[in-house]
């Protein structure tokens, strides 16, 4: 025994191995002799012990064979389940599992599971990390229910409890970590959904083929293709053919704008009535007779609505309020229709296909005629596009050669010395210029019989004024004249007594695209932007509601 308590192994060299050593050895030296014959050589029969080790060996051996015959089977199914995909039952368990409250502590369940205490950013980050180092097969899970409640997480939203999860095998894993992407997808898909609103809406006018109908609409349709359905393409003419395969080709847009203007050159009840085709005054003067039109029926009487807004102290409804406007522009639409001669069937029938319209024989021209047709703001001369457009060519651009441009330098009286000038460019001996100064100048200028009807002037400014002619022949007759009078300023009684008061430009007869990147100074109307886009790019960054969710 050693010291310290333990045995201590005999050494082979002891006197009581040598006595056991010295008989075995005897015995077998006996045993040789015996076994020996004369001309042949002794056979060592086998050792009794060795014989013995052996057979315990090969017993063992087959002892592990069979054992691993029976186990092998065992292993390689589990491998083989522990290799194979999850199905969707077992994904959707853990969807459930990942979509259940779980108590704070160790749990029972599909798999175990411990949710931790609310965590900042950075120490849920060095919590992951150390369980990928001490628990590689664990799941660190941000689970919604389990932060939904919690009054610390409310208070502080960067602070998340998180679930660790132990599964049970390899494939109960990939289970847990396809039903969290899934989760987590379905979250993002409905955080879009309530994002994109009228995207959703647009994609249901687009597929029932309604018509859109707008008031000076085409402004507020670049917008919505720009943010609801694509970037803007880089020319007029593809914005036009794009537009039209987007909405054009189905119900159509209707800009009550230039609706009204074709009743104002074709009915004289609209001429002589409307002043210009602003929404708000179109409203007020079609709602008065002689104009007549369907019915507008409202869901509450006016008594009970009037009750409400003034019980709510609300204020009255107004122009430039989106649903105001949007029932001017309706009630505009239907008595300028009325006026046109369209019957109530054929506005009904807007909307539906070609072989409905040829079959019911229900259809306007006039109606037809202004489909797809969209008015051009602050653009001299007036202009409109037509949709789908004259796409590969470029859209033309309307002559400018009945326009001067008419610098309002000498129309009024100078200032005597110590005289207080009047507000609106006036002075004490000059009145202000109006409009019909302009017109009666111009007249008088051309020998013009009806200048209040045939000229008109769009005003840029206080100093500047663009006067449209009726040809192009009569703007170089006011040139000509304008050359061939002597300079004068405006008198007491006449702001401009003469064309010589004022100095004359000639507009450019066409705008030309290829100069404007040399030339800025050139007015015209720009493109929509400055680069194109392929078809292959414009189609893979369309943006759609159905797309998104």
């Amino acid at each position: 025994m050693q010291d310290n308590g333990t045995r201590r192994r005999g050494r082979r060299g002891g006197k009581k191995n040598k006595k056991k050593n010295n008989a075995r050895n005897k015995r077998r030296g006996d045993n040789r002799d015996r076994a020996t014959t004369p001309g042949k050589e002794p056979m060592e029969p086998p050792h009794a012990e060795e014989d013995f080790e052996s057979g315990a060996k090969e017993e063992e051996a087959v002892d592990d064979e069979q054992e691993l015959e029976t186990t092998r089977p065992e292993e390689d199914a589990q491998a083989e389940d522990d290799n194979a995909e999850p199905d969707e039952d077992t994904v959707a368990a853990m969807k459930r599992f990942l979509l259940t409250p779980v108590a704070v502590g160790p749990t029972c369940g599909p798999c175990g599971a411990y949710v931790t205490e609310p965590l900042a950013p950075f120490r849920r980050h060095a919590l992951v990390q150390y369980l990928r180092t001490v628990l590689p097969d664990a799941l660190a899970l941000d689970c919604k229910v389990d932060n939904a409640d919690d009054e610390d997480v409310v208070r502080n939203p960067w602070r998340r409890r998180v679930r660790i999860v132990a599964a049970r095998c390899r494939r109960q894993r990939r289970a847990l970590v396809l039903a969290d992407e899934q989760l987590a997808d379905d979250e993002i898909r409905e955080r879009n959904l309530s994002l994109i609103g009228f995207t959703a809406v647009l994609d249901v006018i687009v597929a029932a083929r309604k018509p859109i109908v707008g008031h000076n609409m085409l402004l507020d349709l670049m917008q919505c293709y720009e943010k609801f359905h694509g970037p803007l393409p880089g020319r007029c003419s593809e914005f036009q053919r794009e537009l039209h395969t987007w909405l054009g080709a189905g119900g159509g847009v209707f800009d009550t704008k230039t609706l009204v203007d074709y009743a104002m050159q074709k009915v004289d009840s609209f001429a002589t009535h409307l002043a210009h085709t602003a929404l708000e005054n179109c409203y007020e003067v079609l709602s008065k007779h002689p104009f007549y039109g369907p019915e507008v029926q409202c869901v509450r009487s006016v008594d009970t609505a009037r009750d409400e807004q003034v019980g709510a102290s609300q204020p009255p409804l107004q122009a430039h309020q989106a649903g105001y406007d949007a029932f001017m522009t309706g009630f505009v639409f239907l008595r300028v229709c009325s006026g046109l001669g369209v019957s109530n069937e054929c506005i009904a029938a807007l909307g539906k296909t070609s072989q409905c319209l040829e079959s019911s024989s229900k259809r306007s021209d006039a109606l037809e005629n202004l489909r797809n047709v969209l008015f051009v703001s602050h653009f001299l001369p007036t202009y409109v596009l037509d949709l789908p457009g004259p796409y590969p060519k470029p859209t033309p651009t309307p002559s400018r050669s009945r326009f001067v441009r008419m610098k309002l330098t000498r129309t009024r009286a100078p200032i005597a010395p110590g005289a207080t000038p009047l507000p609106n460019t006036g002075n004490n001996s000059c009145p202000v210029l109006k409009t019909f100064h302009i017109k009666h100048c111009v007249g008088w200028a051309l020998n013009l019989q009806s200048a209040t009807r045939l000229v008109n002037v769009h005003w840029e400014g206080q100093q500047c004024v663009y006067v449209e002619l009726p040809t192009a022949e009569a703007a170089e007759q006011l040139l000509t004249v304008r050359a061939q009078t002597s300079e004068c300023w405006g008198s007491a009684t006449d702001p401009m007594p003469s064309i010589g008061c004022v100095d004359l430009d000639r507009c450019p007869a066409a705008y030309d695209c290829a100069e404007t990147g040399a030339t800025a100074t050139i007015s015209g109307p720009p493109p929509l932007a400055q680069q194109s886009a392929s078809d292959d790019d414009k189609a893979g960054r369309k943006r759609k509601s159905c797309e998104m969710a």
